[in-house]
């Protein structure tokens, strides 16, 4: 495997309080990463964003792990990866996650959002019908069947940061939490678990 530095000597953004921990804004091009055999390794980088990931046409296992991730902006479609690792994170929505062709295996656990009832559903929307495996569980048929009833509106709208909820939604209702999302302002729709 082959080391990359990506060192800028940039300066870090500013400074945040998580919980009892104090963590320092990191992006992908702050650290140094492991390239090699198709594996992208970032795991316990102490990244807070993926900017600067850009595309990797190559990376068939992204590693993820162990860092203070609270949005999947700025990851971008990865034509062949097959496997995502985002364990234990701080990922409380599945913001920015885009379709994945190849993606057959996630592991989302350790992260707020993998205690939702609905995200297994919300990932398989999100990802496409490649994925076969989250968290090591096998999907059933029933919730391929289960995420194929949202719309497409709900698809953006979980993109977006929203969490899906079990009451279906009108098509009047999804544009108010797009809008709003996308506007970042806030809204009764937008659900917390």
């Amino acid at each position: 495997m082959e080391q990359q530095s990506n060192d800028d000597s940039s300066e870090f953004k500013y400074s945040t309080k998580k919980g009892k921990k104090k963590v320092v804004e990191k992006t992908v091009r702050e650290v140094d990463s492991i390239v090699g055999l198709g594996a992208l390794v970032l795991s316990s980088k102490g990244l807070t964003s993926l900017e600067g990931l850009g595309a990797r046409p190559n990376v068939t296992k992204l590693y993820l792990q162990n860092n203070y991730l609270t949005s999947l902006e700025y990851l971008g479609v990865l034509p062949n990866l097959c496997e995502l690792h985002l364990q234990n994170n701080w990922l409380s929505s599945l913001k920015g996650l885009q379709p994945q062709p190849k993606l057959e295996f996630i592991n989302i656990e350790g992260n707020p959002i993998s205690k939702h009832p609905l995200c297994r559903i919300m990932l398989l929307m999100l990802v496409g019908n490649a994925l076969r495996k989250i968290d090591g569980e096998n999907l059933s048929q029933i919730e391929r069947v289960h995420s194929a009833r949202y719309p497409p509106k709900a698809k953006e709208a979980v993109r977006l940061g929203w969490i899906l909820e079990y009451k279906r939604k009108t098509d009047a209702e999804y544009d108010e939490i797009i809008s709003s999302l996308k506007g970042n302002t806030p809204t009764d729709y937008i659900s917390q678990f």
